[in-house]
């Protein structure tokens, strides 16, 4: 029993063969360029995310300014969930008192105010 291995190979059209020029082309709208509704999909998706990118800075740069405001007797709350009262701030950390003589230090990052400041910043 013999077994044979046949290898393909692409080939280029011999000299003399004509390539049906009308059937590469039909599949290509005229001019080569991409039709309108295709590129818009293409698009649509970042279309659609601008605006929540947008509202998403907003956010970000409200809770910013809020943390900056932060002063000493302030009322928050850290990421965990824990309520507490600023001691003392830093550039980067604050200081807060959650129970009578436990003081933890804390990432500005990571706490939020609690309730609207009033008018004149005083609590």
């Amino acid at each position: 029993m013999s077994t044979h291995l046949a290898i393909l190979e692409p080939t280029s059209p011999k000299a003399g063969v004509s390539v049906d020029s009308s059937a590469a082309n039909s599949n290509s709208s005229a001019g080569g360029a991409p039709s309108g509704p295709s590129l818009l999909m293409s698009f649509a998706p970042l279309l659609i995310l601008i605006p929540f990118l947008w509202l998403s800075s907003r956010r970000t740069k409200k809770e910013a300014e809020d943390r900056g405001k932060l002063a000493k007797g302030d009322k928050v709350v850290v990421q965990g969930g824990i309520l507490g009262e600023v001691v003392e701030k830093t550039d980067k950390t604050a200081r807060v008192k959650i129970a009578q003589g436990v003081v933890v230090e804390c990432l500005l990052a990571s706490i939020s105010p609690v309730g609207a400041p009033s008018a004149d910043g005083a609590k």
